[in-house]
């Protein structure tokens, strides 16, 4: 979903509106009874699809494991490490599709190949989630993790993963317990390209720091996250990769910030350009925005500047009213 910037008060109100039924949706998954859960991946099995086609030899083991996996709980012994890979994928797929993974199919899957993790729809994810994991071989190959909403996971939690030497992709938005102290660690993830913090209210400026080390990093999405200022702008002008960046509703971002990411250095009370390339492709303002934004904005555009970010496409300053 491509972000820009804010048109209209109505249509904040009816984006956050939609907010709050995703989240309403995701609670009454986690609330799902276990016995419930099993009846997805039931002992006698159909052997059809919905529209009449048989189910793969594949994907009948599929459900037969995750079945076993979720009567079985942490009894259910560690599937073996030379399961292929798209088995054990799906295995994961299938049970965070329906919020049946929990910490003894984790257990279970140990020894797996598992490249995807999308914990956004499991029920009562936590910091402890994440002991099994950390003694797992999953860590190692994880390149997708996807924490969003998971609003019981800390600082503590994320940091015993330790380093995600594979991971490409990580999704923290509206995980609002974390302060970004456990962010140091992922700056030797060489492959991190795409982090999500939308809604990180508590991150302190240190964390976001700890972020722009992350020199990779093409997609950055700070929508609503805290201590986002000036400075850490300065900082994240020095993340040359970077493609698309979000500072919506960041309200401490001011004029000052947007020339640090043109590319201007500061010179007494003047910021100045100190390089002249060929231009953003696009750069988009909420409507709220004052007319010196607009004039700053224009300027840069009308600069032609990408001294600091060359690959940058998309910046989106939505609500950023300062």
């Amino acid at each position: 979903q491509q972000m820009g910037g804010v048109c209209s008060a109505e249509e904040h109100r009816a984006h956050a509106g939609g907010r709050r039924r995703a989240s309403s949706s995701r609670a009454a998954l986690r609330e799902t009874k276990a016995e419930a859960v099993l009846g997805l991946f039931a002992a006698k099995e159909t052997l059809v699809h919905a529209d009449g086609s048989p189910l793969s030899l594949q994907e009948l083991c599929v459900r037969k494991l995750c079945q076993l996996l979720v009567q079985g709980g942490a009894q259910a012994g560690a599937l073996p490490a030379w399961l292929p890979f798209d088995l054990t994928q799906r295995i994961v797929d299938l049970l965070t599709e329906h919020a049946a993974l929990g910490l003894g199919a984790l257990a279970a899957l140990r020894d797996c190949e598992v490249h995807q993790l999308r914990l956004d729809r499991c029920r009562g994810v936590s910091d402890m989630w994440f002991v099994p994991l950390a003694s797992s071989e999953i860590p190692r190959n994880l390149r997708v993790l996807d924490l969003s909403q998971c609003r019981e996971v800390s600082d503590l939690g994320l940091r015993t993963l330790g380093c995600l030497p594979s991971l490409e992709a990580l999704n923290l938005s509206g995980c609002d317990a974390l302060t970004g102290a456990s962010l140091a660690p992922l700056s030797v993830s060489a492959q991190l390209r795409r982090l999500s913090l939308k809604d990180c209210r508590a991150m302190t400026e240190d964390g976001l720091h700890a972020v722009m080390s992350l020199l990779l990093l093409e997609d950055l999405d700070l929508t609503s996250c805290g201590s986002v200022s000036d400075e850490v702008l300065r900082r994240a002008a020095e993340l040359e990769r970077l493609r698309r960046l979000v500072l919506s509703q960041c309200s401490d971002v001011t004029d000052k910030g947007v020339a640090y990411l043109a590319g201007m250095i500061e010179v007494g009370n003047h910021m100045v350009l100190e390089e002249t390339k060929a231009g953003w492709e696009r750069v988009t303002g909420g409507a709220e925005a004052k007319d010196g934004q607009k004039a700053v904005r224009q300027a840069v555009v009308d600069a032609a500047i990408r001294p600091a970010l060359p690959y940058l496409s998309e910046l989106d300053l939505g609500w950023c009213c300062n």
